[in-house]
């Protein structure tokens, strides 16, 4: 985002406490400076992102019957260090699309021809949901005009592969020890019996890390791409209130 220079090391050393210490403190302040410096605070991140994560873990491991099993253990563990990510990258995105003048300008002369001033001044949001094609091409273009030039996407996938390879790749390859295994009860024309549910394999958690892996990409881009999209039109909803 564009804070002021003396900002701009607080705000990198401030996010490297949130994301890699769990520093709470540090994205309190954080958000005091954004309040400050943007008279703002109309962030609301949607918190998504473990909750895909979990479906994508159960549908992977359908064949398993400990799959509910293995992949609320998952969302347990590393479920707080994964929502750090987002609402960090929700952010970012965010005041990309905030802070791009030519963009945020194109998009007000478009609001205008359709809205009122003065119907803006009193409106909590513009047109964060898309309901008609013309406006699903518009954001897509704002999107793409917005994020292209300065290769956001490409930069993102490089820096969440190598958070998750930091934060979460050894709790995830250590995933057995945080299971509580349980007995399983087998019913058959002669009766039933009972078996001990099997540990996942070492085949399995690469797979299931390379599944997270890119889960956690994709739904961190579907989402950094609407907060683009609501940065750019609370911009310009905010030079009428």
């Amino acid at each position: 985002m564009s804070l002021p220079k003396r900002y701009k090391n607080i705000k990198k050393e401030l996010e490297h406490k949130f994301l890699y210490e769990n520093d709470l403190d540090s994205i309190y302040l954080l958000f005091h400076i954004i309040e400050n410096e943007y008279r703002f605070s109309g962030l609301k991140p949607k918190y998504v992102v473990t909750k895909r994560m979990g479906r994508s873990v159960r549908n992977y491991l359908g064949y398993r019957d400990d799959r509910d099993l293995i992949a609320s253990t998952i969302m347990k563990i590393i479920g707080n260090t994964i929502t750090r990510l987002e609402l960090s990258m929700y952010i970012e995105a965010y005041f990309l699309g905030y802070d791009n003048k030519e963009i945020v300008d194109e998009f007000e002369e478009i609001i205008l021809t359709n809205v009122p001033p003065k119907a803006l001044y009193h409106r909590k949001k513009l047109f964060h949901e898309v309901n008609t094609f013309r406006m699903r091409r518009l954001k897509k273009d704002m999107i793409r005009r917005t994020t292209e030039p300065v290769h956001y996407f490409k930069h993102n996938k490089y820096f969440i592969h190598k958070y998750c390879d930091q934060m979460i790749r050894e709790t995830i390859y250590s995933i057995n020890k945080f299971l509580n295994k349980q007995l399983s009860f087998h019913y058959t024309e002669d009766g039933y019996y009972i078996s001990e549910e099997q540990f996942i394999t070492r085949d399995e958690i690469n797979g299931l890390y390379r599944r997270i892996v890119n889960n956690v990409t994709r739904s961190l881009n579907s989402i950094c791409k609407d907060a683009v999209w609501y940065g750019i039109n609370d911009r310009v909803l905010s030079r009428y209130q």
